[in-house]
């Protein structure tokens, strides 16, 4: 069994950042925790991680609440 990471997580997204005009967006991942589950606008903080990092938020995508 493999251990449990942040691409498997329910709060993990694509993140597009630091715009530069010519260039972009560069893209990475982050995390997003919303503290009550309703709406878009609950999210309270959103981190910049790694695939294969983990931390103590994990939650398996498609768990029940």
């Amino acid at each position: 069994m493999t251990e449990p990471r942040c691409a498997d997580c329910r709060f993990f997204h694509k993140l597009k950042h630091n715009f530069e005009v010519g260039k972009g967006f560069v893209e990475s991942h982050c995390c997003t925790i919303m503290l009550e589950h309703e709406t878009p606008q609950d999210i309270t903080w959103a981190q910049e991680v790694e695939e294969n990092s983990r931390c103590e938020m994990f939650t398996e995508k498609g768990a029940d609440e």
